[in-house]
């Protein structure tokens, strides 16, 4: 459930009567006890697809959203899901309607990317579900993206990361053969979950600002160097006398 509280601005008029239109939409949708985001979602979509904005002289959804109240990251995350909402695919649709727009955002890339028929198989296989949490459709994604890149799957396990602010968040998270780079995440830094553990390469979305994947790469230890043969020229004394006596030979000097 999006808990992200929303006023209405609606004190400019705009050029473009597409976007005069949104205001009082979202307003009405925002309105009340009882938000409407699947709605407010769908038109922030078609409002970015249609480039809306631009008769206005905006370059992004977002930046019309940040001058009638909504943030940024908020107007991404809800044209990203309103794709989701407005999709065709029944299985999809009835994902983002049961999942929520926070949810459902985050498997946007998927539908962007053309791949709408396996993100359904996949919900009807139950590889991913409404129920799961965010981070649960985050390590899916990260699974997914690591598998198609022939990525390695080592482990899957929890682990909690602490912000900056000193708070916890739990992940699911994953470990890899090899540090995958997964398409729309940046990585911030590095962690580890234990004194013995690998580092942890922690990725945000680059869009939304939000920690979304905690991916593990398992690191090789180093091999031993044997130890390198002296050259004739360093050899002491007493290391000719010792060769020496390991071959049979005895030196004097």
């Amino acid at each position: 459930m999006a808990t992200t509280e929303i006023v209405i601005r609606n004190d400019t008029k705009f050029k473009s009567e597409d976007l005069n239109n949104a205001v009082k939409s979202f307003d009405k949708f925002f309105s009340g006890i009882n938000k409407n985001w699947r709605d407010a979602c769908i038109l922030m979509h078609r409002l970015a697809d249609g480039k809306k904005y631009e008769a206005d002289g905006f370059k992004s959804i977002a930046e019309f959203a940040e001058t009638i109240g909504i943030e940024k990251s908020t107007a991404h995350k809800m044209a990203d899901a309103g794709m989701v909402y407005d999709s065709k695919v029944p299985a999809i649709a009835q994902f983002a309607d049961k999942a929520g727009y926070t949810k459902a955002s985050k498997v946007a890339s998927i539908v962007k990317d053309g791949k709408s028929e396996e993100l359904s198989k996949a919900i009807e296989a139950g590889e991913i579900s409404a129920d799961d949490s965010v981070s649960e459709i985050s390590s899916w994604k990260a699974t997914k993206a690591a598998q198609a890149k022939g990525d390695k799957i080592l482990s899957k396990f929890e682990v909690d990361v602490k912000k900056a602010n000193g708070d916890n968040i739990h992940y699911d998270a994953i470990e890899l053969e090899n540090v995958t780079e997964i398409d729309g995440l940046q990585k911030v830094g590095m962690v580890k979950r234990g004194d013995n553990a690998s580092p942890c390469a922690v990725y945000i979305d680059s869009v939304t600002l939000e920690t979304v994947v905690v991916q593990y790469s398992k690191v090789k230890a180093p091999k031993a160097k044997a130890p390198k043969a002296k050259a004739a020229k360093d050899l002491t004394k007493e290391d000719l006398i010792a060769l020496a006596e390991s071959m049979g030979m005895k030196i004097s000097f």
